[in-house]
């Protein structure tokens, strides 16, 4: 790919808004860069440098806004200047501390997030939740401004100098602005080709299982009880199997969820129910599953799976319901410190033994967990405690992503776990699980399984 003057170029091509995300096939045809003079330099590159000598991994996301020349060109430069402040805030925000952003010049519309200890797949899912919250927020107004975004990492490429990442970062922000509104990010991943890809995938299927979700409370639930089941939040979470070239149909994902082995207590996450008015029923494609018998249809939890084996599951906080009966009380006002290890792991191994039991090939699986009602909740560090003030909440939503070897998701259970719980404990001011403690219960949830077979 030929480079421009400085990293800097003209990037405004006429093109569709186009929403998906952008892969990186060798094939696809560039348009040739046109240099401009240089611009000054922020100091991005000696930032990153900075990270690159503390960790080996770093990942970047170099974002460059859509049709930003005409918000100038026809609202003016204030307009322009809001629009730029008002990126930088959207994307401040998703990053939530987590990374730093920085302008890759010292003017223009062009931002480097820089992620220490983030994964191509788990860059990619905060790309992509920056790229969906901009081509909302109509930032330009009358003109329709989004967002193109490249990601690369130190993950890749190892023994690269920072000048070396940010140029590799730039070409798949440039490979994104081909078709605008994309994200672009490379195919290979440590080892596991289509982990950053089915990563994407998973994000637009628990976006979309989401939204369902809404319709189905809207459709089934009364008003008042509508209000009173889910004003305080839901945890959810989704993986995506790398499946090859095997393709199931719906009668044998049923089959296939039917025979998982669960546990006796606590949560069965995509049980399969037999009433006859609660089992599992296929929707636009997938399998779908609202297991209740309320008579005002109340149900605490709810499931999506597709033949591609994207899954998701969905349910309201345990903390939040009267004890043995699955009542919804109002909010608890509390997180008991050790259930989100129980309910991660346990979605995790379910994942394992679905890719084991249908004799799928060597491949990655992603993950996404979202907890959602979590302002002005406290840890709790049993069921039976009360919540502990210094650890509260601040935020309302939290997500992580991880992917990982499906061979691995057994023998490394306890370090996946702790990935994934890692950005909720610390959205709790800083709360800490420590590492023995979450193996001990990773332990007691292995012999309670293995108890129920």
């Amino acid at each position: 790919m030929p480079e421009s003057v400085n990293g800097d170029l003209e990037r405004d091509f006429k093109g569709a808004g186009s929403a998906a995300l952008a892969s990186s096939p060798a094939s696809v045809a560039e348009p040739v860069r046109a240099a401009t003079p240089p611009r000054p330099d922020s100091g991005v590159a000696d930032l990153l440098a900075a990270e690159l000598a503390k960790r080996p991994l770093v990942s970047l996301i170099y974002s460059d806004l859509d049709n930003f020349k005409s918000v100038n060109d026809r609202l003016g430069h204030e307009a322009g200047d809001r629009c730029v402040a008002n990126f930088e805030r959207i994307a401040a925000e998703i990053l939530e501390g987590r990374g730093q952003l920085r302008r890759r010049y010292a003017t223009g519309d062009e931002f480097v997030s820089i992620l220490p200890n983030f994964t191509v797949p788990e860059a990619v899912a905060v790309a992509e939740r920056i790229r969906r919250s901009v081509e909302s927020a109509s930032l330009g107004g009358d003109v329709p401004v989004t967002a193109s975004l490249g990601v690369y990492s130190s993950e890749l490429a190892p023994d690269a100098a920072a000048d070396e990442l940010l140029r590799r970062a730039d070409e798949m922000m440039y490979r994104a602005k081909q078709t605008k509104n994309a994200v672009a990010f490379p195919e290979a991943v440590s080892g596991s080709p289509g982990a950053a890809q089915l990563a994407a995938e998973l994000e637009k299927w628990a976006r979309n299982s989401e939204r369902r979700w809404e319709a189905v409370v809207q459709d089934r639930v009364s008003g008042e009880s509508r209000q009173f089941y889910y004003a305080s939040g839901a945890w959810s979470f989704a993986y995506a199997v790398s499946t090859g070239n095997v393709r199931l149909s719906l009668a044998e994902l049923f089959e296939s969820l039917r025979k998982m082995p669960s546990r006796p207590r606590c949560m069965r996450p995509w049980r399969v129910p037999l009433g006859q008015d609660y089992r599992p029923y296929p929707f636009e494609g997938a399998l779908e599953c609202w297991p209740t018998s309320s008579p005002d249809g109340y149900s605490p939890e709810f499931w999506r799976a597709s033949p591609e084996l994207r899954l998701f599951y969905l349910r309201k906080y345990q903390e939040d319901e009267i004890p043995g009966t699955g009542q919804s009380l109002l909010a608890s006002g509390k997180l008991v410190a050790v259930a989100p290890v129980w309910r991660i792991a346990e979605c995790i191994l379910h994942a394992a033994r679905l890719s084991r039991a249908l004799l799928l090939p060597p491949g990655p699986v992603a993950f996404r967990s979202r907890w959602t009602g979590l302002r002005g909740r406290r840890m709790a560090r049993a069921w039976d405690a009360s919540p502990d003030v210094k650890h509260e909440c601040r935020q309302d939503v939290v997500e992580s992503v991880a992917a990982a070897p499906a061979s691995d998701l057994e023998i490394k259970l306890a370090e996946i776990t702790a990935q994934l719980v890692a950005p909720l404990y610390e959205a709790f001011s800083l709360f800490l699980l420590d590492e023995q403690s979450l193996r001990q219960e990773i332990s007691l949830l292995l012999s309670d399984c293995a108890s129920s077979r």
